[in-house]
């Protein structure tokens, strides 16, 4: 290339414009959510696979911001699945979608309480609520969704993305409008996830927990991907204790036909259960608590509840600094089948310990 007098002009190539794209192409893959999995239930854990039903309700909010809604709602449900069978042989099925207003948005407890009372839910397991994004941007699980512990009711807020999507496009002006447009759809698909898997969590007695990858942290986090071994645990146990009051669930198994009945099995000595450690701030306790415990512990166990409670009760009300302590009482309390505000009163110091941990 030449001037018009003919000087040639030199083409200077800016190396510090293909490393910036590089960099926003690492940053861009650094802020690209974790990929949701499940823990598989053990092998002896393993049989039939319960389903759930479940109907939403969608506030006009809700439904104004989210294109065609009933399906973003059938896709919700099939990611969480997606987690929830393997980790738990559980299944949600939409039971229903229906549009309703349920009293004031900003108080999610309000709404939740709007939400019992226009739905009995007595032919469903659990009741719903699809409420609408906040103005402003959050990462509290406490403005993003709630559950009532142990209960039939939740409610979880749409992903609000205006704001993150400003971010995106003025943070990675440099990659391809489509890269973007992937990184803006992948960030809220694994929010809206989380954040309904987390309430779930919540609804089956999970507690918060520290573990940044767990969907029982206290806030959201990009990096959640999975429910802590714990978590899967305490709801494992509230599936259990569901089951024993709810009709035979679906059957993996095959059943044995009338005319060739099951051999009876052979009788077999039962090994001596192996002495589990106590949990280390057990020895806080005093020799009278730490019996006290160690009763409570056992009935539990054998599948007591009501013994569990009635050794325990004491030392539950008097110990509610001793993580240990209240998380035998939550336990405790799923395996009484309270109504919900009891069993919430129950779990309310573990809930309060663990989110002082995660501090």
């Amino acid at each position: 290339m030449s001037t018009p007098s003919g000087t040639p002009v030199m083409t200077v190539f800016d190396s510090r414009w293909g490393e910036s794209k590089r960099a926003q192409q690492r940053n861009a893959a650094a802020a690209a959510p974790a990929t949701l999995h499940s823990a598989p239930v053990e092998t002896e854990r393993r049989g039939a696979v319960h389903v759930y039903r479940v109907r939403f309700y969608a506030t006009p909010s809700y439904s104004a911001q989210t294109v065609d809604w009933k399906r973003r709602v059938q896709d919700l449900v099939d990611d969480a699945n997606a987690v929830l069978e393997p980790s738990l042989r559980m299944r949600l099925q939409v039971e229903s979608c229906r549009e309703s207003g349920l009293g004031q948005e900003d108080d999610l407890q309000d709404t939740l309480a709007s939400l019992r009372g226009r739905d009995a839910g007595g032919d469903v397991d659990w009741v719903m609520g699809m409420v609408g994004a906040l103005s402003r941007t959050t990462v509290s699980f406490h403005q993003l969704g709630f559950a009532e512990v142990g209960g039939k009711y939740l409610v979880v807020r749409a992903a609000g993305e205006l704001e993150e999507h400003k971010a995106i496009e003025h943070n990675f002006d440099q990659l391809k409008e489509e890269d973007r447009a992937q990184l803006v759809r992948a960030r809220k698909r694994h929010r809206t996830t989380a954040v309904f898997l987390h309430e779930m969590g919540h609804i089956l007695g999970a507690p918060h927990v520290r573990d940044a990858k767990s969907f029982m942290v206290p806030e959201y986090d990009a990096r959640m991907e999975a429910y802590d071994e714990a978590s899967m645990l305490r709801m494992r146990a509230s599936l259990e204790h569901r089951e024993d009051v709810r009709p035979t669930p679906m059957a993996e198994a095959k059943l044995p036909q009338p005319s060739e009945p099951p051999a009876a099995p052979a009788p077999q000595e039962k090994p001596e259960p192996a002495e589990k450690a106590p949990p280390a701030d057990i020895a806080s306790l005093s020799e009278r608590e730490r019996s006290a415990y160690t009763k409570a512990m056992r009935a539990y166990e054998e599948g007591d509840a009501a013994s569990a409670y009635t050794s325990g009760r004491a030392l539950f009300e008097a110990r509610k600094d001793v993580y240990a302590v209240q998380d035998l009482r939550c336990k405790v309390a799923l395996a009484r089948g309270l109504v919900w505000t009891d069993t919430r009163t129950e779990c309310d110091a573990l809930m309060k310990l663990s989110t002082s941990k995660q501090k």
